[in-house]
């Protein structure tokens, strides 16, 4: 979790507008005009690093939606599986063009459709977990299911598997962190004042017409992106283990372990769940 995902909207506020008010960017830039622009290249060579090995995972996660796809019966089926493997699209198709974004700097349009594909990952989750599918059927006919429902549904799944494999009664607050991880989200999507603050340039004092804050910003909240790719990776294999398909759940298994990710420490951790069970 990086500062501001770890910061509160008041602190995350006061701090950009500190280093606006400070003009100290302003300042530099009097002593060396070309700063800025160096900055801008700097930060987009970063990003272009940042974005190669998520360029490369995008064949083995559209092979594997593939292979989901293979399982299936038509698209016009109103199932639980259908209604996966569409939002597994959604959410390809989102990293596609987030990745298109990053490079061009466009970090407040890429925060929004970030938010989009994470929406239709967390559907998948509570589709799958919907014992009943109430909520897979209201769906179906049309209906917007508020982002609640997931975050609850996360809430109430990964307690009562923690309590099942580890005998722990404590709760873990998953529903406040994903509470708090979309109220960052939707700061980007309904213009919220700290997503806005963004798209100033402080070294020019304006706003970010040549997206010099853009390729900062981007190159910052990169994360985000990878976070996506680690998300589908872990619902791979939820999806083939609910189907009880062995082959489907090695590649997932693969395309996880290939991702290097490094989990993280029992301290980490335990510092995460302290700060909201607190609020």
């Amino acid at each position: 979790m990086n500062e501001e995902q770890d910061s509160e909207p008041i602190d995350i506020i006061e701090g950009k507008l500190e280093r606006l008010k400070s003009r100290d960017a302003y300042n530099h830039l009097l002593n060396y005009p070309n700063y800025a622009v160096e900055q801008k290249i700097r930060n987009r060579e970063v990003i272009l690093k940042l974005v190669d090995p998520v360029e490369n995972s995008l064949p083995k996660i559209k092979e594997i939606i593939t292979y989901l796809k293979s399982k299936l019966g038509p698209l016009s089926d109103q199932d639980k599986w259908t209604a996966t493997y569409l939002l597994l699209g959604k959410a390809f198709s989102n990293l596609e063009t987030i990745i298109l974004l990053a490079k061009d700097g466009r970090n407040l349009e890429m925060m929004d459709i970030a938010r989009s594909a994470q929406e239709s990952m967390d559907l998948i989750f509570l589709f799958l977990e919907d014992e009943d599918s109430t909520l897979l059927n209201k769906w179906l006919k049309g209906d917007i299911i508020p982002n609640q429902k997931a975050r609850d549904m996360f809430h109430k799944i990964i307690n009562k598997e923690r309590e099942k494999v580890l005998g722990e009664e404590v709760i873990l607050p998953i529903d406040k962190l994903k509470s708090h991880m979309y109220w960052l989200y939707s700061q980007y999507t309904h213009s919220g004042y700290g997503a806005i603050l963004d798209s100033v340039d402080v070294f020019h004092e304006d706003l970010d017409f040549d997206r010099v804050a853009g390729f900062h910003w981007s190159r910052r909240n990169f994360h985000i992106v990878r976070n996506i790719v680690l998300t589908l990776a872990i619902q791979f294999k939820g999806i083939f283990l609910k189907r009880k398909d062995r082959e489907g759940f090695i590649q997932a298994d693969k395309f996880y372990k290939s991702l290097g990710f490094v989990e993280a420490t029992k301290e980490e951790i335990d510092a995460v769940i302290k700060k909201y069970s607190s609020k």
